[in-house]
């Protein structure tokens, strides 16, 4: 344990920088308070060396559903759909005053966001580009300031930036990416596939239309799709609760109700 509360909250994703020092996005507000721009990145360092975080700082602020971050010239980017931004402390105390907006359009032309399908996972690759995934969120990514370079037009997939001010290589669909393995291939995960390779990029099947490839996600568990967990702590008392209910039919088929007017509300007994 190098880091716990009240030093870090509600955590999603983190970066360690050159200085060892580690950057963490918290998602405070998750599902609901998206508007309310909750979510923060967090400065973690280590003063006496000896591998606990022992100082904290707010480093950013005012976000709305931060879900992915990477290091990059003494900043870092974020990644807060439908924008990835750019933060940085340009004047030493721990904060960052500079912050941009380099990529918008992640999201865009969707009425909705999924919030359990977000753009995640920045990563380094081999090829000294920064790599991310869009998860199941579309996109129309531009780069602010530049419009000759046009839109990068993707559904679901992976992407990458050549660097700091243009995107490449859209490829495939995954919720959430883990990194690259010693051999230049990726896995990916979500909450049903626990883990998976990807085998090939979807623009090397495009040059043949009449082909239709099979799946590039391959799971690696031998026990495929949905496995058993094998839980170590025991079950939320919330959980216990909600199956008992679920079990009892308590609350069957609960959905989104319909709304006469802005909000919806019930009364009495919902079973």
């Amino acid at each position: 344990m190098t880091a716990a509360e009240p030093f870090v909250t509600d955590p999603v994703a983190m970066a360690f920088d050159e200085n060892s020092r580690l950057f963490v996005v918290e998602m405070i507000g998750y599902s609901e308070h998206r508007d309310d721009r909750l979510g923060q990145v967090r400065l973690l360092e280590d003063e006496n060396g000896d591998g606990r975080y022992d100082r904290s700082t707010i480093y950013a602020g005012d976000l709305a559903w931060p879900t992915a971050i990477v290091c990059y010239d003494g900043g870092v980017f974020i990644g807060a759909t439908p924008d990835i931004l750019f933060l940085k402390d340009t004047d030493g105390d721990q904060k960052a005053d500079e912050r941009r907006v380099i990529f918008p359009g992640i999201g865009d032309g969707v009425n909705r966001l999924n919030m359990q399908s977000l753009m995640n996972s920045f990563r380094g690759g081999h090829d000294n580009r920064i790599h991310g995934t869009a998860s199941g969120t579309p996109g129309k990514v531009r780069v602010v300031g530049k419009p000759e370079r046009g839109r990068s037009v993707f559904g679901a997939a992976i992407f990458r930036s050549t660097h700091a001010c243009s995107t490449s290589g859209l490829r495939v669909a995954a919720r959430s990416r883990d990194g690259f393995r010693c051999c230049w291939t990726e896995v990916c995960l979500q909450n049903s596939h626990h883990i998976q390779q990807v085998m090939y990029e979807r623009r090397y099947a495009r040059v043949n239309p009449n082909f239709s490839p099979p799946s590039p996600l391959v799971d690696i568990p031998v026990d495929g799709a949905s496995a058993t967990v094998f839980r170590l702590t025991p079950d939320e008392a919330w959980r216990v609760i909600r199956t008992r209910w679920r079990v009892a039919k308590q609350f069957p088929g609960a959905g989104g109700g319909w709304r006469p007017s802005v909000r919806l509300f019930h009364s009495g007994n919902p079973a």
